[in-house]
């Protein structure tokens, strides 16, 4: 899971998220320095875009919770920090 992105639209790092394979279940929630889940998303294929509520968020630190369920059934918890650049 990568640790910084820099959503700019340069088309280099622009969105952020979990690159998995042979995953059936995620569950993948990012969180602000307050607290509030600023993104959420059960789809593996999905990428957070640095916004929300459809604004751009200020340069920081997030906190990241995500549940991952492989094709064996083991499931994976993951815990940690990504930043935003701008």
């Amino acid at each position: 899971i990568p640790n910084a992105f820099s959503p700019n639209g340069d088309g280099n790092n622009d969105t952020w998220g979990v690159n998995a394979t042979n995953v059936k279940f995620i569950e993948l929630q990012v969180f602000d320095r307050l607290g509030e889940k600023v993104f959420e998303s059960n789809n593996i294929n999905e990428q957070w875009d640095g916004t929300y509520r459809n604004k751009p968020l200020a340069p920081a630190v997030f906190v990241y919770q995500c549940t991952l369920v492989d094709l064996q059934n083991v499931t994976k918890h993951l815990k940690g920090s990504v930043t935003l650049i701008r």
